[in-house]
């Protein structure tokens, strides 16, 4: 797909929306920017930077009905920001007053088909009294880093070695580690400040 070509489509369905919103001088304000992340929502709209997000990967899987859709499903969040400021629901009235403006229904969710799109999430093991586990790369990479969590199970530390290899570096290594004096939380590191 040319993304490109799909930029100026999503451009002329903001002014658009702007003009049948008479707010025709807001359309050259706002950004429009596809995110290659986003696999659940088909886009959404931030007042303060006045850009529009869009799913690249769920653009791809929208018939143009549905791309025309969710543009100005976001354009209309952005001009009901414009109009009455940004203390509003998000889809509250002002908004779907603008989307009935705009010639559409006010709903909010999409029916796009997205179950092979979900990011898998990549799990290492980790030891603790009970044995492997297994935990989030984001929380490996914390603990790499210093971050010390504990096994709901046992109620002991995990460890990015198993006791095994502790007991062969311990035996190896001449002066012995001395013990943390940090203060730890269920999961969850305390900073000290």
């Amino acid at each position: 797909m040319d993304w490109q070509e799909a930029l100026a489509l999503a451009r002329q369905q903001v002014i658009e929306a702007c003009e049948r919103c008479q707010t025709g001088k807001l359309a050259e304000q706002i950004t429009i920017k596809f995110n290659p992340r986003f696999t659940s929502r088909a886009g959404d709209a931030n007042y303060r930077s006045l850009t529009i997000r869009l799913s690249q990967p769920l653009w791809q899987r929208m018939a143009p009905a549905e791309r025309r859709e969710t543009v100005i499903h976001e354009a209309c969040h952005l001009i009901a920001y414009f109009h009455h400021g940004s203390q509003i629901a998000p889809h509250g009235p002002e908004w779907q007053s603008m989307m009935i403006r705009c010639g559409l229904e006010p709903k909010r969710c999409h029916q796009i088909e997205r179950s092979d799109l979900r990011r898998q999430v990549r799990r290492r093991e980790v030891y603790c009294g009970c044995g492997k586990r297994e935990i989030t790369q984001h929380r490996y990479t914390r603990m790499k880093k210093g971050h010390r969590y504990m096994c709901r199970v046992c109620q002991e530390m995990l460890t990015l070695v198993s006791p095994q290899e502790t007991k062969k570096n311990a035996k190896s290594s001449k002066s012995p580690t001395p013990p943390s004096s940090r203060r730890f939380a269920f999961f969850r590191k305390r900073r000290k400040n």
